[in-house]
C-alpha cells in the first residue's frame, strides 16, 4: 500500500502542475486526473466516478485573479487514488467507494487551496529574482528559474499527497470492512443523488441558451459514460 501511495503521489504531483504551472491542457481537471490515477492503481472506473463528483462540485468556481477556490484537482487526485486502492483490495462496488471517498476528501480540496496559495507566494519571490536577473543581464538564462518553480510545485504536491493517500487508503480499507450491506447499498444510492443535486445547483446559475445547451449535453455525456463504466 505504501508503494502504491508513493506512485500515486508522484503521478498526482505531475498532474497537479497542469493546474497553473505547466501546459494547462486540462489534464488536472478532476474528471481527467482521477481516472488516470485509478488506471495506474488498477481501477479506472472508480477514478472516473470520483472525478465526476469533484468536477461538478467546484465547476463554477474557477481561480480568477487573486481568488483561490478549493482545489478540486488536489482533492480528486487523493480521493481517486484512495478509492482505486480500496476497490482493488476489497472488491466493493466502485459507486459506494466513490461516494465515501468524495465526502472524506472534501477537506483535502480545501487543504489543496492552502498549498496552492503557499506555492504562489514562494514563486512570487522567484519571479522577482528572475526579473532582477533580466535587468542586470540582457542575455539572462531563465531555464533554472523555470525548472526550480516546477520542481518546487511537484515536490510540494507529492510530499503532501503521499501521506494523505496512504493514511486514507489504510484507514478506509479497514473501515469499509465493518460496514453492513445495507449501508453500502445506501452509499450506492447516494452516489447517484450527489450529481443530481450538484447539477441542479449549476442549472440555477445558467441564464443564456448556449450555456444551457452545452451544460445539458456535457452532463448527459458524463452521466452516460459514468453509468457505462460503473456497470
Amino acid at each position: 500500500m505504501l508503494l502504491d501511495s508513493c506512485l500515486a503521489g508522484i503521478i498526482g504531483g505531475l498532474l497537479w502542475l497542469d493546474r497553473y504551472q505547466l501546459l494547462q491542457i486540462m489534464i488536472s481537471r478532476p474528471i481527467i486526473c482521477a481516472p488516470i490515477l485509478g488506471f495506474f492503481l488498477g481501477d479506472a472506473r472508480v477514478g472516473f466516478a470520483v472525478g465526476l463528483l469533484f468536477e461538478l462540485m467546484w465547476l463554477t468556481s474557477p481561480p480568477v485573479g487573486g481568488y483561490i477556490p478549493p482545489d478540486g484537482s488536489f482533492g480528486a487526485i487523493a480521493a481517486g487514488a484512495t478509492a482505486a486502492m480500496i476497490t482493488t483490495r476489497t472488491g466493493l462496488d466502485p459507486r459506494a467507494v466513490a461516494f465515501l471517498c468524495f465526502f472524506v476528501f472534501i477537506p483535502v480540496a480545501h487543504f489543496g487551496s492552502k498549498i496552492d496559495y503557499f506555492l504562489r507566494s514562494r514563486l512570487a519571490g522567484l519571479a522577482v529574482k528572475a526579473e532582477k536577473t533580466l535587468i542586470c543581464r540582457k542575455r539572462a538564462v531563465f531555464f533554472p528559474y523555470f525548472a526550480s518553480a516546477l520542481l518546487q510545485g511537484f515536490v510540494l504536491a507529492a510530499v503532501c499527497l503521499i501521506p494523505i493517500i496512504y493514511i486514507g487508503a489504510y484507514s478506509l480499507t479497514v473501515l469499509v470492512s465493518l460496514f453492513p450491506n445495507q449501508l453500502l447499498q445506501a452509499m450506492i444510492f447516494g452516489f447517484y443523488m450527489i450529481p443530481a443535486f450538484l447539477a441542479f445547483e449549476l442549472f440555477r446559475n445558467i441564464y443564456d441558451t448556449r450555456s444551457l445547451v452545452l451544460f445539458i449535453s456535457g452532463l448527459s455525456i458524463s452521466l452516460l459514460v459514468g453509468v457505462f463504466l460503473t456497470i
